[in-house]
């Protein structure tokens, strides 16, 4: 999980697509990893892993939010 906006934001758009893919091909399930602590977490205090994972995760889960079938809570 990177701390730079522009590696979360390339990854955050891989699972998108492999959302997309699932979706078309008709698969129900999708899995992804969530990164790791990396020695910039250690070196940047300000930069808080747990907020970047729940916000990536939430943007990855906004590409089925509006399918039918699928209820996700906040």
């Amino acid at each position: 999980m990177s701390p730079d906006l522009a590696g979360r934001k390339r990854r955050i758009d891989l699972v998108k697509r492999g959302i997309e893919i699932a979706r078309k091909l008709g698969v129900s399930l999708v899995t992804f990893g969530s990164g790791f602590i990396r020695d910039e977490h250690l070196v940047n205090p300000s930069v808080e892993p747990r907020e970047l994972l729940v916000d990536s995760i939430h943007q990855c889960l906004q590409a089925i939010r509006d399918d039918e079938g699928y209820y996700l809570a906040d």
